[in-house]
């Protein structure tokens, strides 16, 4: 009896001094989606775009954690993601989305009235556009959406990536 109560205290002793086991990293393809996903899955990340597209059929979220992919050190920013699902594409500048649930119609509606012909304010109106691809990742940076510029700084993306 002693003899196990000794045992058993030695090896609770022995797992609670040993090193806890480093966390299961994702693999280097699900990683790399951190990286191609902003380029569209361009040249050379096809290996990511298939790890994309099994996690998503698989019922997992579209990225890995960062936290699974990166060296974290004191200066590392913590990159997140989130889900999002939007059904038409942006009305122009000037424009605003409208939607009349009850009719399931939506358009985009000036948000300056014109003057009519009779003196009367009129909006102008267009149909809105619905998407082929609704559903989105939006990236982050320390909780800031992450703009993708082109070579002359201008703004690409918002950080909402379509699949």
């Amino acid at each position: 009896m002693i003899r196990a109560l000794l045992l058993t205290q030695a090896a609770i002793l022995l797992a609670v001094s040993l090193p806890a086991p480093p966390a299961v990293a994702a693999s280097q393809d699900e990683c790399a989606i951190w990286l191609c996903l902003p380029t569209g899955f361009l040249a050379g990340c096809s290996d990511a775009k298939k790890a994309f597209e099994r996690r998503i059929l698989k019922g997992k979220s579209p990225l890995p954690a960062w936290g699974s992919c990166a060296v974290t050190y004191a200066s590392t920013p913590e990159f997140t993601f989130a889900v999002g699902y939007e059904t038409y594409e942006p009305c122009r500048d000037g424009f605003l989305l409208q939607s009349v649930e009850e009719l399931s119609v939506a358009f985009c509606r000036s948000i300056e009235p014109t003057e009519s012909d009779e003196g009367e304010p009129r909006f102008e109106t267009y149909p809105a556009t619905t998407r082929t691809v609704r559903r989105y990742l939006q990236l982050f940076e320390n909780g800031s959406p992450i703009r993708v510029l082109d070579s002359d700084g201008n703004v690409v993306s918002d950080g909402r990536f379509f699949y």
